[in-house]
């Protein structure tokens, strides 16, 4: 499993490279940036426990379209969990994140299917590991602190949506992302958001 991970983010590196280096062949350029809100389910045990198990997201997004229906993305997410663990120590904790990648768009124009993966790094804010555990078998004996790797790591995504261009300058845009951190319990999570974003110019005349 772990050198599938190493090689599906080595390979996505690698094609991102690629395609940034052939940019500048093609004269697409159109920009696009806003921000996205939605909600994520968790999909381990150890995150359902520790942090929560529904989050709302909140993400500034930008798109970066420099090849015909190939786009390169950049995110960067805030998780807010709706019922935390946390409220057990009575402590705000934060999980946020960033992530880069491709997108491929099924269509030009009007509404537009589209596939994407990325990799990032992402940073869940538990304080302990089975903090309920401690507290109702023994709470004199305190949990054992934790690693950074029991909150930090690199992660991958993947998504699909669709974006529909409602004017010239403005697309509104539905995704359903999985995230994925490589930390030592492998928090994942998976939801939709709904973004608003602006564009710097029209693509061009529709055939």
């Amino acid at each position: 499993m772990n050198r599938f991970h190493k090689l599906f983010s080595a390979v996505t590196a690698v094609a991102i490279a690629g395609l940034i280096s052939s940019a500048g062949a093609s004269g697409n350029n159109v920009f696009s940036g806003g921000i996205a809100s939605g909600i994520t389910f968790s999909q381990n045990d150890e995150l359902k426990e520790d942090v929560g198990d529904l989050f709302s997201k909140i993400s500034i997004v930008s798109s970066w379209e420099f090849r015909k229906n190939i786009a390169l993305f950049a995110d960067i997410n805030w998780f807010i969990p709706f019922e935390s663990s946390s409220h057990l120590t009575g402590k705000n904790l934060s999980h946020f994140g960033g992530d880069v990648g491709i997108d491929y768009f099924f269509r030009q124009h009007g509404l537009r299917p589209f596939i994407g993966v990325g990799f990032g790094m992402h940073y869940i804010d538990r304080e302990f590991r089975g903090l309920k555990d401690y507290i109702l078998v023994d709470p004199i004996l305190p949990p054992p602190p934790l690693e950074l790797a029991d909150k930090f790591g690199l992660s991958l995504t993947g998504h699909v949506g669709v974006a529909f261009e409602v004017s010239e300058t403005a697309i509104i845009r539905l995704r359903v992302p999985v995230h994925t951190v490589f930390n030592n319990y492998y928090d994942g999570v998976l939801g939709v958001d709904l973004s608003v974003m602006l564009t710097n110019k029209w693509r061009g005349t529709k055939k």
